[in-house]
């Protein structure tokens, strides 16, 4: 799967127990970042430490629009 391969590529795990989400450990080991998708959605949320990995995993995607 395309989307698994690309979310940790960018440093993302998978959580065991809904494979369909993905966080990202900050520095202190604490979640900076969550992905989730849902069919062709894909739902994501990040601090400010989070930033920068979620635009570079974003990137891989030709997104339609991007709600706030």
């Amino acid at each position: 799967m395309q989307l698994d391969g690309d979310a940790k590529d960018c440093g993302f795990k998978a959580s065991v127990i809904y494979p369909a989400l993905y966080y990202l450990p900050g520095s202190d080991g604490d979640c900076v970042a969550l992905l989730a998708s849902h069919v062709d959605d894909l739902r994501y949320t990040y601090l400010p430490e989070g930033e920068e990995v979620v635009a570079k995993f974003l990137q891989k995607f030709e997104l339609g629009s991007r709600g706030r």
